[in-house]
C-alpha cells in the first residue's frame, strides 16, 4: 500500500472570512511542507482548518489525533494581519506531534525537535509548500521555544524580510537557504535573526533577551530555557 495516499492532509478550510483566499493559501502551503514528514511517519490529518477562538492565547488544536487540526493565522481583532508563515508552519508541527503524544512531556518535546529539523533540510533542499493540491483535543497556547531551533520560531520575519537572489533577484522566504528559482544559496549576514516579537504587546526585543523589556513577559511563554534532557 502506497502511505503517501492516506498520510497527508486530506481537506483544507478556511474561515468565511476577509481574506479567505490568502487564508487556504497559507493552509496550502502549510499542507505541502508538512507533507513528507507525515508520510514518513505515517500520520494523516483529515481536516485542516483555520479557527479564531476567542482566547487569544490560543494557537492551534489537534482533535482526535489528527481527525481535525485547526490552526489559527490572523492575529486578535485584526482580520487581515496574518501571523508569519513561519509561526504558522511551526505551530502546524508542533500540532502533528499531537498524533503521537498528548501531554507536553519530554517525548513530546524531542519529537517536535525532529521533525523541526527534518522540515529545515526540506527546505534547505528547495522543497516549498507554494504548490500543494489538496484531495476532495489537544488545545496549544504560546508554545516553549528552544533558542538552539531557528526554524519557524522567529516571529520577526516577516514578507520585508525576504531576501533578494543576487543571481536572479527573486524574493525569497526569509527561512529558506536556497533560492527556489535558481538555487543560490543565500547571503550568510542575511541567515541572522537578531529580534523576536512579543506575542503579548508586539515589541520587538534583541534576541539575547528572554524578557520583553516592554511588558516583561517571557519570550518562550511560559519561563525561561529548560533542558531537553532535564529529568532525564
Amino acid at each position: 500500500m502506497d502511505f503517501s495516499d492516506v498520510n497527508k492532509v486530506w481537506e483544507i478550510k478556511s474561515l468565511n472570512k476577509i481574506g479567505e483566499d490568502e487564508a487556504r493559501k497559507i493552509l496550502e502551503k502549510v499542507a505541502k511542507q508538512v507533507q513528507p514528514i507525515m508520510a514518513d511517519r505515517r500520520w494523516k490529518v483529515e481536516l485542516l482548518s483555520e479557527f479564531y477562538p476567542a482566547d487569544p492565547t490560543l494557537l492551534g488544536e489537534n482533535i482526535g489525533s489528527g481527525a481535525e487540526v485547526r490552526l489559527r493565522l490572523r492575529r486578535p481583532d485584526r482580520d487581515w494581519d496574518f501571523f508569519p508563515y513561519e509561526e504558522i508552519l511551526d505551530t502546524m508541527l508542533h500540532e502533528l506531534c499531537h498524533n503521537e503524544y498528548g501531554p507536553h512531556n519530554t517525548h513530546f518535546y524531542n519529537l517536535w525537535d525532529e521533525i523541526r529539523k527534518e522540515c529545515e533540510e526540506l527546505m534547505v533542499k528547495g522543497f516549498s509548500g507554494d504548490t500543494y493540491i489538496p484531495e476532495g483535543r489537544s488545545s496549544c497556547r504560546p508554545y516553549e521555544r528552544r533558542p538552539s531551533q531557528t526554524l519557524h520560531v522567529q516571529s520577526a520575519v516577516t514578507k520585508e524580510a525576504k531576501w533578494q537572489c543576487n543571481t536572479c533577484t527573486l524574493l525569497n522566504e526569509p527561512l529558506l537557504l536556497l533560492c527556489e528559482a535558481c538555487g543560490t544559496k543565500k547571503e550568510k549576514d542575511v541567515l541572522k535573526f537578531k529580534v523576536w516579537s512579543c506575542k503579548f504587546c508586539t515589541l520587538e526585543n534583541n534576541i539575547k533577551l528572554d524578557r520583553c523589556l516592554a511588558c516583561g513577559e517571557w519570550r518562550f511563554s511560559h519561563g525561561p530555557l529548560v533542558s531537553p534532557y532535564a529529568g532525564t
